[in-house]
C-alpha cells in the first residue's frame, strides 16, 4: 500500500506519455478511475492555492498496527485475517479517530466481540500498546515525501494535514516533527479533535476554514474514495493517490513526486479557467 508505481508502468496509469502527471479535470469531467486506468484531460490544469493531505497511506503507512491485530487475533476467533481486519478499521476504530472513546476501550471492546477469552485479550491488549510504540519509534515517510513537500512549499503553495487517524493534532504534529516533514505545513487537523470523520462536510469545513482558501482553490490527497467523494462535494479539487479500487477523481497519482509537476502546472498563470 502506498508503494511506489512509477512512469515506467506499461499502462501509463501514473503519468500522461511524456512522464508528466495528468492534469486537474472539470468536475463535469469526472468519472471513475482505478489503477491502471488513465484520467481523461479537458482543459488546462486548474490553479491551485493549497493541498490538503491525508496522512496514513499517503505520507507514510498508517495499516501497520491493524495488520497486526488482524494477524495475532485471528488464531483465536477463527476468522480470516483480512476479514478481521475490515472489521476493525469498518467498525471499531472509527470510535477511536473521531474521539468518542479511547483506543484501549474499543480494541477490548472488539476482542471481546471476537469471542476472545479474558486471558487472551489481555495479552493482545498489552502487546497492542507494546506495537504500537514499536510503531511510532520506526515508521518512516514513504520515498519521495519530504522533497515533494519542500518543492510544493517553494511552488508558493499552502499545504495541510486533514487526518482521520487515533491521535490528537499535538500528538501528530510531534510525528511529523519527529519525520522531518511538520515544518512544510501550515495547519494540522485530526479527526479526534474536530470529532467529525471525512467525509463529513465538517471536516473539510474546518480545513478550509484554516487556510482561508476558496475550496475550489484546494487540492484534497488521499488514497480514500470516501475521502475524494467528500472533497468534491465540498468543492475542492481531488487527487486520488495510488488507489487500489474504481473512485472518482480530477487527478490519479501513484507516486507522491508526481506531485511536484501537478503543482508546478497548476500554480501558473495561465493555467487559470
Amino acid at each position: 500500500m502506498g508503494s511506489s508505481r512509477g512512469d515506467s508502468s506499461p499502462d501509463g496509469a501514473a503519468t500522461a506519455g511524456d512522464g508528466k502527471p495528468k492534469e486537474l479535470r472539470t468536475a463535469a469531467s469526472r468519472r471513475p478511475t482505478a489503477r491502471g486506468q488513465k484520467s481523461p484531460s479537458t482543459r488546462a490544469a486548474t490553479r491551485l492555492q493549497a493541498i490538503v493531505f491525508e496522512v496514513e497511506n499517503v505520507l507514510y503507512d498508517g495499516s501497520d498496527c491493524g495488520r497486526w491485530l488482524a494477524h495475532v487475533t485471528s488464531p483465536c476467533c477463527g476468522v480470516a485475517i483480512e476479514p478481521l481486519r475490515a472489521i476493525w478499521e469498518n467498525e471499531f476504530r472509527p470510535a477511536v479517530k473521531c474521539g468518542e472513546s479511547d483506543r484501549e476501550t474499543v480494541l477490548e471492546a472488539f476482542l471481546r466481540t471476537r469471542g476472545l477469552a479474558s486471558c487472551q485479550a489481555g495479552e493482545i491488549l498489552a502487546a497492542s500498546v507494546a506495537r504500537r510504540r514499536t510503531w511510532e519509534a520506526t515508521t518512516r515517510l514513504f520515498p519521495g515525501v519530504l522533497r515533494t513537500l519542500a518543492a510544493l512549499k517553494k511552488h508558493g503553495l499552502q499545504l495541510a494535514v486533514l487526518a482521520d487517524c487515533e491521535d490528537d493534532a499535538d500528538v501528530l504534529r510531534a510525528r511529523l516533527e519527529r519525520l522531518g516533514v511538520a515544518c512544510h505545513f501550515d495547519c494540522v487537523l485530526c479527526s479526534r479533535d474536530l470529532n467529525s470523520l471525512k467525509p463529513a462536510a465538517a471536516s473539510y469545513r474546518a480545513v478550509l476554514a484554516a487556510l482561508q482558501v476558496q475550496p475550489d482553490l484546494v487540492a484534497m490527497v488521499s488514497h480514500s474514495a470516501s475521502d475524494l467523494a467528500g472533497a468534491q462535494l465540498s468543492g475542492m479539487q481531488t487527487v486520488a493517490f495510488n488507489p487500489e479500487t474504481a473512485l472518482v477523481a480530477d487527478c490519479v497519482v501513484q507516486h507522491v513526486d508526481e506531485l511536484i509537476g501537478l503543482a508546478a502546472q497548476a500554480s501558473r498563470p495561465s493555467a487559470a479557467a
